[in-house]
């Protein structure tokens, strides 16, 4: 997807409704590759986390349909935050962030978002799963 990330709503699983760009190019990091996308709310705010030529970027709006922007538009830190974000909130209200790093083969890297929603907490980043046979590399 050159231009962005465009949103789908069904009631069914089976019946789409296409709600167009969500994300649009102009108001995000990357020039292509738009892919992966995942909405999670927090005060009011849903931030969706994408990934754009081979890096994971945040938007934001105030509603779940958007339109999300991105501001600033940087990719996130780490530069080994690269592609396919998951974030997961746990009962006691931590959030924590999941991704996909390269390094001979896929890695899965996880830590813990900070308050912001943008950024990750550096020390608690963890690798979680790493190939450890030949054909995973």
């Amino acid at each position: 997807m050159p231009y962005g990330i465009r949103l789908y709503v069904s009631d069914d699983l089976v019946h789409w409704q296409d709600h167009g760009y969500t994300l649009k190019k102009a108001d995000s990091w990357g020039d292509s590759r738009f892919w992966a996308p995942g909405i999670i709310e927090k005060d009011g705010t849903f931030y969706l986390y994408y990934a754009a030529d081979t890096r994971i970027c945040v938007a934001t709006a105030k509603a779940p349909l958007g339109p999300f922007r991105q501001v600033p538009q940087k990719p996130m830190l780490p530069d080994s935050i690269r592609i396919d974000a998951h974030v997961f909130k746990d009962d006691d209200g931590q959030v924590y962030f999941y991704y996909v790093h390269f390094n001979k083969g896929n890695q899965i890297w996880g830590g813990k978002l900070n308050d912001d929603m943008l950024s990750v907490d550096e020390t608690s980043l963890r690798l979680m799963v790493k190939p450890d046979q030949p054909w995973e590399r």
